[in-house]
């Protein structure tokens, strides 16, 4: 389904390498408080994150702060970040 996908996208744009981005963020003891995975688009200047998340004790921090970014979350999540719980 995916190469299907990309091949026709690609009639349209100019084809890109996908490089797998993976990102963990750690607290100054080392344990692991959030973390990101997605893909590296340079052909597009894209940035597509596929896994976003923040342990609960370690949000509004900053920590996983998007700027500039298209995010695709479901409705209780995008009702949690418009009345500032995550």
């Amino acid at each position: 389904m995916r190469a299907g996908l990309l091949e026709f996208n690609f009639t349209f744009v100019p084809a890109t390498e996908f490089i797998p981005l993976v990102f963990a963020a750690r607290d100054p003891a080392g344990n692991l408080v959030g973390g990101l995975a997605g893909e590296v688009m340079p052909g597009w200047k894209w940035l597509f994150i596929s896994l976003l998340w923040v342990s609960s004790s370690h949000r509004r921090e900053r920590i996983g702060k998007l700027n500039g970014s298209w995010r695709d979350t479901l409705l209780f999540e995008r009702r949690s970040k418009i009345v500032g719980i995550a």
